[in-house]
């Protein structure tokens, strides 16, 4: 399957953004010189990257709604591997390092909502929506536009039952309500929005974005802050609300509109964006671990220390995950050929 340059710039745009959060998340809080309506430079930063998980899932579902069909087991086999042996690997890595305890029902627990660590609970996310795939496909193949609106009234639904449980009114189950983060109805909607790229239809948004760049790019920017406004307004800081269903989409259309001229501009962009997409994925799951051993260290103090940290953790991540994919990479390699050589 032959990439689509702007989805491999927009899972860049994203991992980045996720780093941003994870790194600002401690500081928004904090006493600073500057401040732009209230909010800190950490506040600000944090709130502008809301996007990133939501577009992860879209970027999920864009990947097999742009691949081929494959029969049930045989997709659910590749999905194991690509991201099921790494997702072990990665929390006993995150269980040894902040828990150092393998007692099982703890260990069973993180294992099954991705508490090992903060942000592994995207992976449960998915693997929900990967169960769903093959049925989400079928409706989309019926009713490409009935299967994006009932996607999209599920998770609004659940956004608004949010917002109402806020409001004083027990409206949510008890037992749900602190597992709404990794409950696949609060997703949904983006990994079908995924899945609706397909070649015709990128091509179209290709077309779109090309046309109308400055409009789109001075709407993104316009946008964000109007999200990072509503969110001091509300106080509500997380991305389960509303706005994401615009910020989202708007976002990865920004990305369609801007990519192809900074390509063109950047000779060097497009080989780095590629790097770095290939990566992505490893760069998310080892971030964290490089943030633990970071974050205490006295130089990290204030917003100037935010933004080294920042530095700091995304250049240490990148060649970490190099380092892990080579790795990976190579007894897979092995073992393939020792498993030819032994069929033959």
């Amino acid at each position: 399957m032959k990439k689509v340059e702007e989805l491999d710039a927009a899972r860049v745009w994203s991992m980045l953004a996720v780093i941003a959060i994870h790194v600002t998340a401690p500081y928004i809080g904090a006493d600073s010189d500057f401040l732009l309506g209230g909010m800190n430079l950490a506040y600000i930063i944090n709130q502008a990257a809301r996007f990133a998980v939501p577009l992860f899932v879209l970027l999920s579902g864009a990947s097999l709604g742009l691949g081929k069909a494959l029969p049930a087991g045989q997709f659910y086999w590749r999905r194991v591997v690509k991201l099921g042996i790494p997702y072990v690997c990665w929390t006993m890595v995150y269980t040894l390092w902040e828990h150092q305890s393998l007692a099982p029902v703890a260990l069973a627990r993180r294992f099954l909502l991705g508490q090992a660590a903060p942000h592994l609970y995207f992976v449960i996310i998915i693997f929900q929506l990967y169960l769903l795939y093959p049925l989400l496909r079928r409706w989309m193949e019926r009713s490409a536009s009935w299967c994006l609106l009932g996607a999209f009234l599920i998770t609004y639904g659940v956004e608004k039952l949010i917002v109402v449980q806020r409001a004083g009114f027990s409206v949510i189950p008890g037992f749900l309500r602190p597992y709404l983060w990794q409950l696949f109805p609060t997703w949904i909607f983006y990994f079908v929005l995924g899945m609706a790229a397909t070649r015709k239809n990128l091509g179209h948004l290709q077309q779109f974005a090309a046309r109308y760049r400055a409009v789109i790019a001075a709407a993104a920017v316009v946008f964000t802050g109007l999200y990072v406004l509503e969110s001091k307004a509300t106080g509500d800081i997380e991305a389960i609300k509303s706005p994401l269903n615009v910020h989202v989409p708007l976002v990865l259309l920004a990305v369609f509109a801007l990519w192809p001229p900074l390509a063109a501009w950047l000779k060097w962009l497009r080989p780095v964006t590629a790097f770095l997409a290939r990566h992505s994925m490893t760069v998310y799951f080892g971030h964290v671990w490089i943030l633990s051993m970071l974050r205490d260290r006295p130089e990290f103090v204030g917003m100037r220390g935010m933004l080294l940290l920042l530095l700091e953790v995304t250049v240490l991540a990148i060649p970490l995950a190099w380092c892990v994919d080579t790795v990976v990479g190579a007894v897979g390699s092995v073992l393939h050929r020792r498993e030819k050589a032994a069929v033959s």
